[in-house]
C-alpha cells in the first residue's frame, strides 16, 4: 500500500489520459452568408404562423365563450343569494350577524333619546355591560321605569332600533 502511495504521489506508475484533438464540424455553408439564413429562419416563422393561427383563434374564441359562461354563472349565483337572503328567517339573520329591522313602533322622544346615548356609547366601542352600567351610573330609567339595565337588554334595543 505505501509503494502505491508513493507512486501516487510522484505521479509515478500514473498514466495520463491522451488528449484528443477536438474535431469541430461546421454545420454552416459559407456560401450562404448570414442574410441567407435570418431570412430562412423569419420564413420558417411566419409558415409556422400562418399553420397556428386557426388553431390560436379557436383556442381564444373557447376562452371567450368560458368568460361568458362564467360571468353568467356569477349574475345567477348573486341573483340566488339576493332572493335567500330576502327568504331568511329573523332568527338566522340575528345569528349570522345581520342587524335586525326597526320593528316601527311608535317611539316617544325619552325613548329616542336613551337609543340615541345607546347608540353613541356603542360606537365609542363600550360593550353592552359597560352601557348597562353607565345608564345606571347616570340614573336613566329604563323603559318600563322599574328594575334595572341589563347588557342583554341593551344588545336587544341596539339590534332592533338601529
Amino acid at each position: 500500500m505505501n509503494d502505491f502511495l508513493k507512486n501516487l504521489r510522484s505521479n509515478q506508475g500514473y498514466q495520463q489520459q491522451k488528449q484528443y484533438p477536438q474535431k469541430h464540424k461546421n454545420t454552416r455553408n459559407d456560401s450562404k452568408g448570414k442574410n441567407s439564413n435570418q431570412k430562412d429562419g423569419s420564413d420558417a416563422v411566419k409558415v409556422l404562423l400562418e399553420e397556428l393561427a386557426p388553431a390560436i383563434k379557436q383556442f381564444l374564441e373557447k376562452v371567450a365563450d368560458n368568460q361568458e359562461r362564467m360571468v353568467a354563472a356569477h349574475e345567477k349565483k348573486v341573483e340566488l343569494l339576493e332572493k335567500i337572503e330576502g327568504n331568511i328567517p329573523e332568527y338566522f339573520r340575528y345569528a349570522t350577524g345581520f342587524r335586525k329591522q326597526s320593528r316601527r313602533r311608535n317611539i316617544d322622544e325619552r325613548k329616542q333619546k336613551i337609543l340615541d346615548m345607546i347608540k353613541k356609547l356603542r360606537d365609542e366601542n363600550m360593550t353592552y355591560e359597560e352601557v348597562a352600567e353607565y345608564l345606571d351610573k347616570n340614573n336613566v330609567p329604563t323603559f318600563s321605569g322599574r328594575g334595572r339595565w341589563h347588557a342583554q337588554t341593551i344588545h336587544r334595543l341596539y339590534m332592533y332600533y338601529p
